[in-house]
C-alpha cells in the first residue's frame, strides 16, 4: 500500500511538472519551417535489391525533410558509414555515397547530417557468382551516322538475380575497331568513320566476357526534314494561328538514310525561311514572332544538303489580350455610402500596346461583396451601399484583372463645388465644348462625385445644355455671362466660364491682327484655347498678319517657349502668350471641321492633327506654309485676363 502511495505521488508530481513546463495545455508546437525534421536514405542503383553479390558497388542518396515539408537532396553533404566495413565500405573516407560490397555478410548503411542520423538500410552481401554479362545499345541495332553517338549498358546475370554493372564494378568496355567506333568507360559510343566494329564488355576479376554487338557506321545522308512543334513533337498538323506580338517555337526533325532520326540544331547549319517577312519574323533557332496581320509559309533547310522540309502555314491574327488593369475615375479607393464611382479598364495586348476599353467591349464587372459595394456588371458603375471592404474585378473572355479594393465609409457631405475638369477650362470657343466636374467636401475629405449623380443646369445660357458636366458652347455665350449649376444631396454649386468666337481678332501694338482660327486643345490635365497667326495661303487674306518677327520685336531676341514671357493684352477679357507646339497631347474636337472667315473672303480650313514627337501632337490649318521666313506661323494660347 505504501509503494502504491509513493507511485501515485510520483505520478502526480511528474504531471504537475509537465503542465508547469508546457504552460497552456491547448498550445500546439509548430515546427520551424527552416529546421530539419527528418533524414532518410535510399538505394539508387543495382535494380534495388536487399541482397547483392560481393564485388559490385551500390549508390545511395540522402534527403532531409524541413518543417514546411519541403525536401532537399543532401547526398554530397552527408557523412556515410557502414556498420561493418569488412563487408561494405565507402572507399572515399565516408564522403562518397558509393559503397563497395567486399565479401559475403550483412551491414547497415546510414548517413549523418545536421546532428541527425538517418534510419539505417540493411544490406546483405551474398556469395552469388556471376554467370554471364549481356550488353545493349540504345540504337536498337540501327546503323549510326558518322558523328552520332549511342549509349550502351551492361547487365550482369548472377546466381541470385540480375544486376546493372558499371565502371565502378570493374566493367571494361571494348571496341574491335576504335578508328571506326570509340567507346568511353561509361559505355557511350561515338561513330568516327564509315565501317563496322564489334562492341563488348568484360569483367576481368571474374574473367567473363559479354556477348558481342555489331555497330555499323554509315555516311548517314539527310533524306528529309519535318518541321515539328516544340511543345508536342508527335503532332502531325503544326499549322498555327499566332496573335501579333506572341512567339512560338518550331523545331526541325531530320530523317537519315540509316533509318535514324533526330532533332536538328543550329550547329547543323539550319536556315529557316518565311514567305512573308512583313507578317512575322523567324530566328535561326526556329522561333516565330507575329508582326502584323497576314499569312506566311514556313520552311527550313540544312546547309550542304538538298533535303526539303514540309511547309507550315502560319496565320498572324489580332494581338491577344494578356493583362487587364482597372482604376476608378476619379482615382479613389474610399467612397462614402450612397455615392457611385465609375470603373475603367485598360487592356495590355501581346503587341505591347495598351487599349482603354469602352462600354460594349464585352467586359463583365464583379464585386466580391455586393452588400457593401454593388457594381453594374456591364457599365462598371459601382454604388457604395454599406460600411466595409470589397474587391472589384473585371473579365474579358478568359482574361481576368487583378483585384482593386474599395472601402465604403460613412461620411457627411458638408459642401459642393463645381470647377472645370481641366485647368484652363473656364475659357472655350464657340462651337466647341468644355467640361466641368463636381467636388464633394465630406467629413472624410474631398471626393469627385460621379457626373451621372449630379443634377446639371445651364443657368442663364438656356440654349447651352449641360449633359453630365459637358457644355455645348453656342454664340449665346458671347453676349452673356454663362454658368454651370450642379445639385447633389441638397447642396448646390455654380461655376462661370467665358467663350470667344473662332475669328476673334487680336489687338497687337495698335493693329488688328486677324486670327486664322481659335480652337480648343486638351492635354492630360490642362485645356487651352489656341490660335495660329501668319501669312495666308494663295494671298487671299488682306491686312497685316502677326508673324514671328512681330513677336520677336515686341518680346526681344530670346523668345523661350514657356509661360514666363510677357503677356499681350487683347482686350479687357483676354490675354495671349506663346505656347510650345509639343505641349498639346490631343485635340478636343467634337464638331469636326469649320469655316474660316478671312478679311471678308471665305475659305474652308480643315484643322489637322500632326505628330510633334512621341505621345504629343499639334494642330494647324492644312495647306499653310510653315518655315523660317516672315510667313512663319505663330502658335499662341489665349487665357482669361484675370
Amino acid at each position: 500500500m505504501k509503494k502504491k502511495y509513493i507511485w501515485l505521488m510520483t505520478t502526480l508530481f511528474l504531471s504537475l511538472f509537465i503542465v508547469a513546463c508546457n504552460g497552456d495545455s491547448n498550445r500546439v508546437s509548430v515546427a520551424d519551417p527552416s529546421s530539419v525534421q527528418r533524414l532518410y536514405i535510399q538505394q539508387q542503383t543495382k535494380l534495388p535489391l536487399s541482397e547483392l553479390p560481393a564485388g559490385v558497388t551500390v549508390e545511395y542518396k540522402a534527403f532531409v525533410v524541413y518543417g514546411d515539408n519541403s525536401i532537399k537532396d543532401i547526398t554530397d553533404d552527408a557523412v556515410w558509414s557502414s556498420s561493418d566495413e569488412e563487408v561494405i565500405a565507402f572507399p572515399l573516407r565516408s564522403q562518397s555515397a558509393v559503397a563497395k560490397l567486399l565479401q559475403p555478410g550483412q551491414a547497415e548503411i546510414s548517413a549523418f547530417y545536421a546532428d541527425i542520423n538517418s534510419a539505417p538500410i540493411e544490406q546483405i552481401v551474398t556469395s552469388a557468382e556471376l554467370i554471364q554479362v549481356n550488353i545493349y545499345g540504345d540504337n536498337e541495332g540501327q546503323a549510326l551516322g558518322v558523328g552520332n553517338t549511342a549509349a550502351f549498358k551492361a547487365i550482369g546475370e548472377y546466381t541470385n538475380g540480375d544486376v546493372s554493372l558499371e565502371q565502378n564494378d570493374g566493367l571494361v568496355w571494348q571496341s574491335s575497331m576504335v578508328d571506326v567506333v570509340s567507346i568511353a568507360p561509361t559505355g557511350s559510343v561515338s561513330a568516327i568513320q564509315v565501317g563496322e566494329s564489334n562492341i563488348s564488355a568484360r569483367m576481368p576479376q571474374e574473367n567473363i566476357d559479354s556477348d558481342i554487338v555489331e555497330v555499323a557506321v554509315v555516311e548517314d545522308r539527310l533524306l528529309s526534314i519535318s518541321i515539328v512543334d516544340s511543345l508536342a513533337l508527335e503532332r502531325s498538323n503544326v499549322d498555327l494561328s499566332l496573335p501579333v506580338g506572341l512567339s512560338h517555337q518550331y523545331q526541325a526533325m531530320g530523317y537519315f538514310d540509316s533509318g535514324n532520326s533526330r532533332l536538328l540544331e543550329e550547329a547543323d547549319q539550319l536556315a529557316w525561311h518565311s514567305s512573308n517577312d512583313a507578317a512575322l519574323t523567324i530566328t535561326t533557332e526556329g522561333m516565330v514572332q507575329g508582326v502584323e496581320l497576314g499569312f506566311s509559309d514556313i520552311t527550313v533547310s540544312m546547309g550542304g544538303s538538298d533535303a526539303e522540309s514540309n511547309s507550315v502555314k502560319v496565320e498572324i491574327t489580332d494581338a491577344a489580350l494578356e493583362l487587364i488593369t482597372i482604376h476608378t475615375e476619379p482615382n479613389i479607393n474610399t467612397l462614402p455610402i450612397g455615392l457611385t464611382i465609375k470603373y475603367k479598364a485598360t487592356g495590355t495586348y501581346s503587341d505591347g500596346k495598351d487599349r482603354e476599353f469602352q462600354s460594349g467591349d464585352g467586359l463583365v464587372w464583379e464585386s466580391d461583396d455586393s452588400d457593401k459595394a454593388e457594381i453594374d456588371s456591364l457599365t462598371g458603375v459601382l454604388k457604395a451601399k454599406s460600411i466595409g471592404d470589397a474587391n472589384i474585378t473585371v473579365e474579358k473572355g478568359a482574361v481576368e484583372s487583378l483585384t482593386s479594393p474599395i472601402t465604403v465609409i460613412e461620411a457627411e457631405l458638408l459642401s459642393l463645388s463645381i470647377e472645370p475638369k481641366f485647368v484652363g477650362g473656364d475659357i472655350t470657343v464657340v462651337g466647341s465644348t468644355t467640361e466641368f466636374k463636381a467636388i464633394g467636401t465630406y467629413t472624410s475629405g474631398d471626393i469627385e462625385i460621379n457626373s451621372d449623380d449630379i443634377y446639371w443646369d445651364s443657368g442663364a445660357c438656356t440654349n447651352q445644355p449641360v449633359n453630365k458636366g459637358v457644355v455645348n458652347v453656342t454664340e449665346e455665350s458671347l453676349d452673356n455671362i454663362c454658368s454651370v449649376i450642379g445639385q447633389y444631396d441638397g447642396k448646390l454649386a455654380i461655376a462661370h466660364y467665358s467663350a470667344i468666337a473662332t475669328n476673334t481678332e487680336l489687338q497687337f501694338q495698335g493693329s488688328s491682327k486677324k486670327v486664322l482660327g481659335w480652337r480648343v486643345a486638351v492635354t492630360d490635365d490642362r485645356q487651352y484655347v489656341v490660335g495660329y497667326y501668319g501669312a495666308c495661303p494663295y494671298n487671299i487674306c488682306q491686312g497685316t498678319r502677326l508673324t514671328y518677327s512681330d513677336i520677336r520685336g515686341y518680346w526681344g531676341e530670346d523668345i523661350s517657349q514657356d509661360n514666363e514671357n510677357p503677356i499681350v493684352t487683347t482686350d479687357e477679357s483676354f490675354k495671349v502668350s506663346l505656347l510650345a507646339r509639343d505641349n498639346l497631347a490631343k485635340v478636343h474636337d467634337v464638331f469636326g471641321n469649320f469655316d474660316l472667315v478671312l478679311s471678308g473672303s471665305e475659305a474652308t480650313g480643315v484643322w489637322s492633327r500632326t505628330e510633334a514627337g512621341e505621345g504629343s501632337h499639334y494642330i494647324e490649318p492644312q495647306g499653310l506654309a510653315r518655315d523660317d521666313t516672315e510667313s512663319t506661323i505663330v502658335f499662341v494660347k489665349l487665357e482669361l485676363n484675370k
